[in-house]
């Protein structure tokens, strides 16, 4: 292998295999552009690795995951995306969406000092909070009902959000 990539020819040397360097080198090879694609990491997928149960468990040697570690890989960086819109749109246009599989989220936790703390994501998550203030959470419930809305083809958001100031004044 070494030598035939020392009497290689290459026009392009694709560096890192996150979603951008995947997407150059795949560009690159359908213009029929001899490439090289490399890695420095084990794991696929730059910044945006994900690592199966097996990979993840060699963290810790005391645990032995089962047979079905492939059914589940965890993203190293998970990205919240919106259920419907122009990215969902052209994942499924492209057909990459056939080799992923998307989940709603049961809740979303977030790291202070003190710990872990679950994220306020309805009105009831948000009435039950003892950390945020009356008014805090009426213009956290404004934004909530805003956010669940049917917003990103509005032409609010088109330059600066007129709704956005009155939420955080």
């Amino acid at each position: 292998m070494q030598d035939e990539l020392r009497e290689s020819h290459f026009e392009a040397v694709v560096i890192g295999t996150g979603l951008t360097q995947s997407i150059v080198a795949a560009a690159l090879a359908a213009a029929s552009k001899p490439i090289i694609h490399v890695d420095e990491s084990e794991a696929y997928g730059g910044p945006h690795a994900s690592l199966t149960l097996s990979e993840l468990a060699s963290f810790n040697p005391t645990f032995h995951p089962s047979l079905v570690s492939r059914q589940y890989s965890l993203s190293l960086t998970p990205h919240l995306i919106p259920a419907t819109g122009p990215f969902i749109a052209a994942l499924v246009n492209s057909g990459v969406s056939r080799y992923g599989s998307f989940v709603l989220p049961k809740r979303v936790v977030i790291q202070t000092k003190d710990g872990f703390k679950n994220v306020p994501a309805n009105k009831q998550d948000v009435f039950k909070d003892k950390t945020i203030s009356l008014v805090q959470k009426r213009r956290l419930i404004k934004f909530l009902m805003f956010a669940t809305g049917e917003f990103e083809q509005s032409p609010e958001l088109e330059g600066v959000h007129p709704l956005l100031p009155s939420l955080f004044p």
